[in-house]
């Protein structure tokens, strides 16, 4: 029931030139397929956890720095505006195509005008790791300050991270 081009990169290394290695077994290929997706869906709770303790943290400090709209200030940021246009173009296609209700309710009450807290459960968790690194280090450092053992060049780091990690466990 696992298709043959899945199931081939499970065992592809233990082969030389075609020919099994001896003591290879069908049961050992298995095996192996389930380990990897038992440790899938083991980092994806876990990183689902960090996306959403990230969401919040993020979007409470830049509400309380900036106010409810202060993300769509070019100037807040330590960066080009040519990147923060880029995230924010992003952003409003991710927000056009939303059918989440929350989305469709507040754009009809309040002329299309989304809030930072509102903001960051639309955008991706690549997006929202963009967001983290365009911040000025002072809105970095606050962010940061959640977290006993990061500072806020690490906290990039891990942000980006979890966000690799999270599709690479996704795509299988």
């Amino acid at each position: 029931h696992i298709n043959y081009y899945r199931l081939r990169g499970y065992y592809i290394h233990l082969q030389k030139e075609d020919v099994f290695e001896k003591g290879v077994s069908f049961n050992q290929i298995i095996a192996l397929h389930n380990f990897d997706s038992e440790l899938r869906l083991l980092l994806l709770s876990v990183l689902l956890d960090v996306e959403i303790v990230a969401r919040a943290r993020i979007s409470y400090i830049i509400a309380h720095a900036w106010g409810a709209m202060g993300y769509r200030e070019k100037s807040n940021y330590s960066c080009s505006p040519d990147k923060v246009d880029e995230l924010m173009d992003k952003l409003d296609a991710d927000l056009k195509q939303s059918n989440e209700r929350f989305i469709k309710t507040h754009q009809e009450k309040y002329s299309g005008q989304v809030p930072i807290w509102i903001a960051v459960e639309v955008m991706s968790f690549g997006d929202l790791s963009k967001l983290y690194s365009l911040l000025p280090t002072s809105l970095k450092k606050n962010i940061a300050n959640a977290y006993d053992y990061l500072d806020e060049k690490l906290l990039t780091n891990w942000i980006h991270g979890a966000y690799v990690l999270r599709n690479v466990c996704a795509d299988n």
